[in-house]
């Protein structure tokens, strides 16, 4: 199951980081591999759990507004 992950960016940050699950069913040696579904303008999102996210993608927002994304 993977753990739920929040991440703050700025305007034109790129930020990284890595997904975390664990599944009782596998061995110590097991290795997942992390999927979505989804597309997210500016997201990168790799078998191995790692992500990058450009928030450049989003500078058409407002001075002083806020964008939340969700992704299944």
């Amino acid at each position: 199951m993977a753990e739920a992950k929040t991440d703050s960016v700025a305007e034109d940050t790129v930020i990284t980081g890595a997904m975390s699950a664990t599944d009782v069913d596998l061995g110590d040696d097991a290795e997942l591999s992390f999927s979505t579904d989804s597309t997210v303008e500016g997201l990168t999102f790799n078998d191995d759990g790692s992500y990058t996210f450009d928030a450049s993608s989003y500078d058409s927002l407002g001075k002083g507004e806020k964008l939340v994304l969700e992704i299944p």
